[in-house]
């Protein structure tokens, strides 16, 4: 994967940006009225008001107490809360890709993807490892509303995971390299997959990278899958460790501790097992990724209500790979499956991701001054988590990307 960007891109800023629905999209709605609106800071509010200032919350309250500033969206009795923040996906993966593909065909399944995801309710994403540089043009597309799709943080090539970085000094300067290109998160590899779990980097050069990544304000995610990777990452002071399989109960109050944000990804292993047809897998592959799911995932799982008890921060992390677009919220009913209350679960998948891209108050809440994504379910997810799953009405920075309540 190439650092650099295609030639007609420019790079976004590191800040959250209004991307309309569709080109062209205008919208002159004021707010929203819900049965319920429920925010991560100020909780459940019965027959709530959330009112819009162009792309931003201006008010939330109740409907009695807040006044309505113009037109607004009557979606009683629908429940609404904060637009979905996905902590770890790959928007420039599709299903059956080939090396083959041109440059077309990557920006238009791309395209596809982030189409998808926002669809799902998903307004803001952590892309963390983007295909020679369509990550980059997407990202700008949707910032000036060229193209619907979530807001982006974007990795760019995934720093130890194609070979060895050179030591301490050539890690520097991957991370050098990265920053200079518009990226703003900074993605390594301390171990290898699931399949293939060896070391990757060294403590001193994941310990280099990260000190060289928050000398240009960018965050670390490390894919760790070992108790050894998750220990060089915790040492290394990074700030999230993704999938941890290995994590053990002692190494999640490390991370506790340091403020280290766990993002487990539960469910990417299941889906390319139910989806084995479509993605071209074998009966065998299959096999192998279900023999992983039942003697790596689930053990992790029967330790997470003890590593949720460490006090951990855990954010929601779909790692959409392949065909998974679209389905990124299956990861909450997992975290739900493996011990969170359905509360909890909500706040990793709003105010807990949007913390770990250093967008707490813009993303994942609906509070005045954040952007105004909102989306409506018919039932309430607190009850049901899966009801995430079927949003029926997307808002975007103040503009409808879904509405589906008359289908």
């Amino acid at each position: 994967m190439g650092l650099a960007g295609c030639g007609d891109e420019t790079p976004a800023p590191k800040v959250p940006t209004h991307a309309r629905a569709s080109v062209g999209a205008e919208t002159s709605l004021h707010g929203v009225r819900c049965g319920v609106v429920w925010d991560p800071t100020h909780g459940a509010i019965e027959d709530g008001r959330i009112v819009f200032d162009g792309e931003h919350v201006s008010a939330l309250g109740p409907a009695s107490k807040t006044p309505r500033e113009g037109e607004e969206l009557d979606l009683r009795p629908l429940f609404c809360m904060p637009g979905l923040v996905d902590a770890h996906t790959h928007l420039t993966s599709y299903a059956r890709q080939k090396q083959s593909d041109d440059m077309d065909k990557r920006r238009a399944e791309a395209a596809r993807n982030a189409e998808l995801t926002l669809r799902a309710g998903v307004t803001s994403v952590r892309d963390l490892g983007g295909e020679e540089g369509v990550d980059l043009w997407l990202r700008a597309r949707i910032t000036t509303g060229g193209l619907p799709g979530p807001r982006m943080q974007c990795a760019g090539s995934q720093i130890g995971a194609d070979g060895p970085v050179g030591g301490p000094a050539g890690a520097r300067a991957s991370v050098d390299a990265h920053a200079e290109a518009g990226f703003d998160v900074i993605k390594l590899f301390a171990t290898g997959g699931a399949h293939d779990p060896i070391p990757l980097m060294t403590l001193q050069e994941i310990a280099a990278a990260t000190d060289e990544a928050h000398a240009h304000d960018l965050h670390v995610a490390v894919h760790a899958i070992t108790a050894e990777g998750i220990e060089r990452s915790i040492a290394a002071r990074v700030d999230s460790i993704e999938h941890g399989q290995e994590l053990t109960v002692d190494q999640a109050t490390e991370m506790a501790a340091a403020g280290i944000t766990l993002v487990p990804t539960l469910y990417i292993l299941r889906y390319y097992v139910e989806d084995a047809d479509n993605l071209g897998f074998s009966a065998e592959h299959a096999a192998d990724l279900q023999h992983i799911v039942d003697t790596v995932i689930v053990p992790f799982e029967k330790r997470f209500p003890a590593i949720l008890a460490t006090r951990v921060k855990v954010a929601m992390g779909s790692d959409s790979f392949m065909a998974l677009h679209g389905k990124n919220t299956r990861e909450l009913s997992y975290l739900v499956k493996a011990g969170m209350t359905p509360e909890q679960a909500l706040r990793a998948g709003t105010s807990t991701s949007a913390a770990l891209m250093g967008w707490d108050g813009k993303v994942g809440t609906v509070a005045p001054g954040a952007y105004a994504d909102v989306i409506a379910t018919k039932k309430d997810p607190r009850r049901d988590i899966a009801t995430v799953e079927h949003p029926v009405l997307v808002i975007k920075g103040g503009v409808v990307a879904r509405d589906d309540r008359h289908e």
